[in-house]
């Protein structure tokens, strides 16, 4: 019975020292404690997108616990300026998002009110949840470009000698209209429009054309419209008319626009940066181009 009875007292001295330990398993290794590291992607612009204007940058995050902030590193590559900025995170829906390049002309005067000027930017991302674990760092560089191209044109224009108009002579066709010059910009011109009035000022409304993608490497010269013979649904036809022996004068206005997109949200928006003003290759030439005559001596891209 004595053994019996010191049996019985070990066992309950035994799960005595055991159940404190067991509890106290439970609360050091139970779902509170983190120890896996959040992730994040970057989802959009896309890798070398070229970016115009106010543009929001953003992707996906998860964290076991939850992300408790996202950073951005935006610097420029060619200058190695930076700037850090947080992100905003839903961490509902699994995303962050931020909105970067404020335009504000009296905060940023020197590029044109942007607080980014135009060029080739790394953008660094990472995500941290509340026990200090880290993503990673994810990055993309994008091209930003608020600038409209500049185009010195040579044809159409007018001249000061020849058959003068009202003290201007206006540049002469024959079966073949072109647009001719030198076109600068940083990027490829995704658009070339062309609208043509009469010399009441009128605009022709059949007259609209418009061409893509146009080269600027070495000159750009662009076939707007080309007789053919007896083709009423042709491009000149519906600029001219029926074809005749007779001069007939107009003017034209041509708008370039290049390859930039907006990213205001994940969606984009094609577009680019534009421009109707043309400086005329007669005037510029003389003033600021030529190395004899200007003391400028200035290239196209100056």
């Amino acid at each position: 019975m004595k053994s019996r009875g010191f049996s019985l007292k070990a066992v309950l001295l035994s799960l005595a020292l055991l159940l404190p330990l067991v509890t106290s398993c439970e609360v050091g290794l139970g779902a509170a404690v983190d120890t896996a590291a959040p992730t994040l992607d970057i989802l959009y612009p896309p890798a070398s997108a070229i970016v115009q204007d106010t543009f929001t940058i953003g992707g996906s995050c998860k964290d076991d616990i939850g992300v408790a902030g996202i950073t951005l590193v935006v610097k420029n590559t060619s200058t190695g300026s930076s700037k850090t900025v947080a992100a905003t995170v839903d961490s509902v829906k699994g995303t962050w998002s931020c909105v970067l390049n404020e335009h504000n002309a009296s905060k940023y005067p020197l590029t044109n009110g942007w607080e980014l000027a135009d060029g080739t930017y790394e953008i660094s991302v990472t995500a941290m949840d509340a026990s200090g674990h880290s993503s990673g760092t994810s990055s993309r560089t994008i091209d930003i470009d608020n600038t409209a191209p500049v185009f010195i044109i040579s044809s159409p224009g007018v001249t000061k000698s020849g058959v003068e108009t009202n003290g201007q002579a206006p540049s002469a066709y024959g079966t073949v209209f072109t647009v001719s010059g030198t076109i600068v910009d940083n990027h490829e011109i995704a658009e070339m429009n062309v609208k043509f009035f009469d010399e009441t000022g009128r605009e022709i409304p059949t007259a609209k054309f418009s061409e893509s993608s146009i080269p600027t490497a070495g000159g750009t010269e662009v076939t707007i419209a080309s007789y053919v013979v007896d083709d009423t649904s042709n491009e000149y036809y519906k600029l001219y008319g029926p074809f005749g022996e007779i001069a007939k004068n107009f003017f034209c206005e041509i708008e370039l626009k290049d390859s930039a997109v907006k990213y205001s949200t994940s969606t984009p928006t094609k577009a680019g940066n534009k421009t109707t003003d043309v400086y005329l290759y007669d005037d510029v030439y003389t003033r600021f181009l030529s190395t004899k005559s200007s003391k400028y001596g200035l290239s196209a891209s100056n």
